[in-house]
């Protein structure tokens, strides 16, 4: 019964020959049963080691080890398991990295962002619109402010009124209007409204030699 084949001819050689009987090519060891290579289609699939080592990484030993065995078992080579496991392993530890980078900046960035704008006023605010007043109105027997209450590079818009650089003087008309109509003294405007960034703000007011107003974009507002 033939058990093997020539390598040099393809002939089929008989069991336990030393040499091909045709082509007359000696063989240096007994030709050895050659069982059929298994295909591609035959072999386990790499599909269960990529998930389980995307989804649960070092866990993806396990049918990488597995499959690997049976491959060979099969005649074939298992280091395509191998190279499955730490191909999907690198990927899913830079995805879950970019990931968590994304995810947790975005969290610190909303809790250390300065903006307190929004789009409606979350009250019904009386600032809600431009003032008719062309200029703002300074609180009654109060000189206008100096140089010395203010910061040197402050915005002057009138005697009574200066911002700084993340404020306008529109804006500043409007926080001086929504100071003289609150109670007075330290107090917190709601929903002023900006005519130039057509947004609200929460103002904090202080009141020392002047009244200070802080808040929106780090937007300062100096009045009498």
């Amino acid at each position: 019964m033939p058990l093997g084949f020539c390598p040099r001819c393809g002939s089929m050689l008989p069991e336990r020959s030393t040499f091909c009987g045709v082509c007359g090519q000696q063989l240096f060891a007994t030709a050895q049963p050659m069982g059929p290579m298994a295909t591609a289609a035959q072999l386990p699939s790499l599909a269960l080691t990529i998930i389980i080592t995307f989804f649960f990484g070092l866990f993806g030993l396990i049918p990488a080890a597995v499959h690997s065995g049976r491959a060979k078992q099969m005649g074939a080579s298992g280091g395509r398991y191998w190279g499955a496991f730490f191909i999907t392993l690198i990927s899913a530890t830079i995805i879950g990295t970019i990931t968590a980078v994304l995810f947790y900046g975005a969290i610190f960035a909303a809790m250390f962002t300065t903006d307190t704008s929004y789009s409606d006023p979350y009250i019904s605010s009386p600032y809600g619109s431009v003032q008719d007043a062309e200029e703002p109105v300074p609180q009654e027997n109060q000189p206008p402010m100096t140089s010395g209450d203010i910061p040197a590079d402050a915005t002057w818009c009138t005697d009574y009124l200066a911002v700084n650089a993340a404020a306008s003087c529109e804006f500043a008309d409007n926080v001086n209007y929504a100071y003289i109509e609150s109670s007075g003294g330290d107090v917190t405007l709601r929903g002023v409204y900006s005519p130039v960034t057509a947004k609200y703000y929460d103002m904090r007011c202080v009141v020392t030699s002047i009244v200070t107003c802080t808040g929106g974009n780090n937007a300062v507002v100096y009045m009498m």
